[in-house]
């Protein structure tokens, strides 16, 4: 719960401060505290799901920041993926993994969806 927390407000921080650069620490799953930029510049979904809440808002620029996700909404909401696939079909296919690794954060860094 406290993660998801985290990636709501970083995804509000992302769509109202566009302008305005904000420090603040984030805690993950294993109590690790990490200093970020908000709004984030680049994000990666640990779970597909949560691009609803990113869809919610930032609608049309939902691609804009987001740089890799899991690909679990192939399989479990296969309605919601056609249709973001359908409306984003470039962005969608992009940056897709069966799971968030260390290797696939580093390559997120020197790429961009």
């Amino acid at each position: 719960m406290r993660m998801l927390k985290n990636v709501v407000l970083a995804l509000v921080a992302a769509v109202i401060g566009a302008s305005t650069a904000v420090a603040a620490e984030i805690t993950d799953v294993t109590g690790r505290k990490v200093e970020i930029e908000l709004p984030a510049k680049r994000i990666l979904l640990g779970e597909a799901r949560q691009i609803h809440i990113a869809a919610a808002l930032k609608g049309e620029h939902v691609f804009d920041t987001i740089v890799g996700w899991r690909d679990d909404l192939i399989k479990k909401d296969p309605d919601s993926y056609d249709g973001y696939r359908e409306r984003f079909p470039r962005r969608s296919r992009r940056c897709r993994a069966s799971a968030i690794s260390r290797a696939a954060i580093s390559a997120s860094r020197r790429r961009s969806c």
